[in-house]
């Protein structure tokens, strides 16, 4: 293993021309040290030199600084096996696909059909690990930020949905299922409420749904009834997590406003009673979208 302070310089002769002024190189070497130790007790098959994982996660960050806090944070044992697959260890292309073979669940919800599964798990193999005309492996660009089973998760679900739209048709739940959330609820108040209001509700719940843009009731099954967390939905469009929380916030935000003026239109109750009702049950609309989700087996 590579000293603390050839660890950092190494880091930054690839992330940045010269360390920023202040810059503690013992604490980066440190921070680097503990990426890579965290890496070899994951992974103890697999080999990776101290000096490479300081390599690749400084090139994997070259093009922004690296706070020391951002370098702490990172997944030292996706960053470890990422650089064992491109430096072609065996061991690490094999733990690399047993992580593909545990995302296929969630292929299996854009298309649960076995030709498609396989279809895509080749395909994600091969971009992983071995692209065709020598195109740079996309596990190149994991870059540390959030595990990378998450990663692989996400790259796995837009190989799918990619791959299903050039078939011709993406098969997604449809908006009967995002309508049937808010059924699954159950507690207090709440109940009541929806026993009174339970047909007006739903009703206006649908309808509701409809005025919303495909892209956005796309984004609330993705997040609600796949699964997909924020850094994820991020990930699968390219797009950053903060993003994502804007869209996701927007489309709720929408489809809880327009509930509300169709109750208030259509049971004739008075603005501050629709918006008693509609608080009420926005914490108990979240709580019925998560639990509507079941995590693939």
């Amino acid at each position: 293993m590579g000293t603390l302070h050839e660890l950092a310089q190494t880091f930054f002769a690839v992330c940045a021309a010269t360390p920023p002024v202040g810059t503690d190189l013992e604490e980066v070497g440190a921070a680097l040290e503990q990426l890579f130790v965290s890496g070899e007790r994951t992974h103890p098959r697999v080999r990776l030199a101290s000096l490479d994982l300081a390599r690749h996660v400084g090139e994997r960050h070259a093009a922004r600084p690296l706070s020391l806090e951002r370098l702490k944070r990172l997944d030292g044992a996706g960053l470890y096996l990422a650089a064992a697959c491109l430096a072609k260890d065996s061991a690490a292309m094999n733990t690399l696909e047993a992580l593909v073979q545990e995302a296929l669940p969630w292929v299996k919800r854009v298309d649960p059909t076995a030709a498609f599964v396989d279809d895509v798990r080749q395909q994600l193999l091969e971009t992983l690990l071995t692209p065709a005309r020598a195109a740079r492996s996309k596990i190149a660009e994991y870059t540390g930020v959030g595990s990378l089973r998450s990663w692989i998760r996400a790259v796995a679900l837009g190989t799918a949905v990619s791959l299903r739209r050039r078939q011709g048709g993406l098969v997604l739940p449809g908006d009967e299922a995002l309508s049937s959330l808010t059924e699954r609820a159950e507690g207090g108040e709440v109940d009541y409420l929806r026993a009174r209001y339970r047909e007006s509700f739903n009703d206006a719940f649908q309808d509701a749904l409809r005025t919303l843009d495909p892209s956005e009731r796309n984004l609330l099954r993705l997040h609600y009834l796949m699964g997909l967390t924020l850094e994820e939905l991020g990930r699968l469009h390219g797009y950053h997590r903060s993003t994502s929380v804007r869209w996701l916030a927007r489309a709720r935000h929408k489809l809880l406003a327009q509930t509300r003026a169709l109750l208030r239109q259509r049971l004739g109750l008075t603005r501050s009673e629709v918006s008693s009702l509609v608080r009420l049950l926005r914490s108990e609309l979240d709580v019925s979208l998560r639990a509507f989700w079941v995590d693939p087996a």
